[in-house]
């Protein structure tokens, strides 16, 4: 369960290492359009960060102990 939770753990950091500095480039051009300025705190780009990296071990955990349960004589005998 490491081996392909640690896959994904990459591939989410990645993925938040290129979408923050669109956020924060995008958003605060957006944010400026507004009467009442506010500001792209570090909370907005960790929170929703560690959620994405919840879920996704939460599922790969699941898919894993789902397939590690699983009788392999019944899959073998369907091949």
């Amino acid at each position: 369960m490491v081996l392909l939770s640690r896959e994904y753990i990459v591939l989410l950091f990645i993925a938040n290492i290129l979408a923050i500095p669109a956020i924060i480039y995008w958003g605060s051009a957006w944010l400026d359009n507004y009467a009442f300025k506010i500001g792209i705190g570090i909370d907005l780009l960790l929170i929703p960060g560690l959620l994405l990296i919840i879920i996704s071990l939460l599922t790969v955990s699941y898919r894993t102990y789902a397939a590690a349960k699983t009788n392999p004589s019944k899959s073998l005998r369907t091949e």
